[in-house]
């Protein structure tokens, strides 16, 4: 496994970093999703996570297909957690899930605990994925 790791390391494109801003989300549509952390339930809202990285260029809906399926997104923290996601995954229209890009929770802009951004991804049984403090996304590419 370890072998593989590594070549799939190597083999990586340089990654594209895409900054959050609130100008880079603020014409996209929103949604409102519930996700369970520490045992808490929260609504939250904001945009889809694919069509914020579809801003960037990266392949959304019908054209997450063959190559794209190779395309990763890592959502960073700014304490330096972070999460990987493929785009199959995030794509609602492919993985059948709804991950949105939150700056607003129960009805108040999140703190600077927990914002300016955090993913909210409902179904998840623990909030590990459900990154806070979010302030950027870096694509990959595996060729």
């Amino acid at each position: 496994m370890m072998i593989l790791l590594s070549a799939l390391a190597m083999a990586a494109s340089a990654p594209q970093r895409i900054d959050i801003t609130p100008e880079l989300i603020a014409d996209l549509p929103r949604q409102e999703v519930t996700l369970t952390h520490h045992d808490e339930s929260l609504r939250c809202d904001g945009p889809l996570l694919a069509d914020v990285v579809a801003k960037a260029g990266v392949p959304s809906g019908e054209s997450v297909r063959g190559p794209a399926l190779r395309t990763a997104v890592v959502a960073r923290a700014a304490d330096g957690y972070s999460v990987l996601f493929s785009l199959g995954e995030i794509d609602p229209r492919l993985g059948n899930g709804t991950i949105i890009l939150a700056d607003r929770c129960d009805g108040k802009t999140l703190d600077s605990a927990t914002g300016p951004y955090r993913l909210a991804i409902p179904g998840d049984k623990r909030g590990a994925r459900s990154v806070r403090q979010l302030i950027a996304l870096e694509i990959l590419s595996i060729d």
